[in-house]
């Protein structure tokens, strides 16, 4: 869903039909928003290949992965709070998880994945998907709910005082 309002969808209107269709303006305040997204991922250099991220190139899914993180967590706040209020969310053998919790557990199960060296290089330089692991641990880091969720201690990687936001 995101990816209509990324910088590929956004310039096609609800028809699909290639077309400027925002603002002057909202199209330079979604630029300017963007570059924290390049800088952010242009700035991680991955340990396994010593590759770094090519965030230029994967703007358009690192913005999807982070918005699409935040929706579905928004989404599933209101499930919690509607269909499951004073319901006992928690797994048989894992009582000390919330359900918040789980939601970001199982959400980083999605890209939990063991590459090659030899192919994470092939993504990292051609791909315009980030590798697993930055499309887990970088949405995440960005969104004060998950800091939140799982007590982070304040300026640590996964609860920074600078994040990435654009909606």
């Amino acid at each position: 869903m995101t990816h209509g309002f990324d910088d590929q969808g956004s310039q096609y209107d609800e028809g699909g039909a290639l077309k400027q269709w925002w603002s002057n303006r909202t199209r330079t305040e979604f630029m300017n928003r963007t570059k924290c997204f390049v800088e952010e991922f242009g700035n991680i250099t991955d340990k396994e290949t010593n590759m770094t991220l090519n965030g230029k190139n994967t703007v358009g899914e690192n913005i999807a992965d982070n918005g699409g993180l935040r929706l579905s967590f928004e989404a599933f706040k209101n499930l919690l709070e509607v269909e499951y209020r004073n319901v006992d969310t928690r797994l048989k053998g894992m009582e000390n998880v919330t359900g918040k919790q789980l939601f970001f557990l199982s959400t980083g199960m999605t890209w939990c994945s063991l590459s090659r060296p030899e192919y994470l290089k092939v993504l990292i330089q051609y791909d315009t998907h980030s590798p697993g692991r930055y499309r887990v641990n970088v949405p995440m880091s960005n969104m004060k709910a998950f800091s939140e969720t799982f007590n982070c201690p304040a300026n640590s990687t996964m609860n920074r005082t600078h994040r990435c936001s654009l909606w």
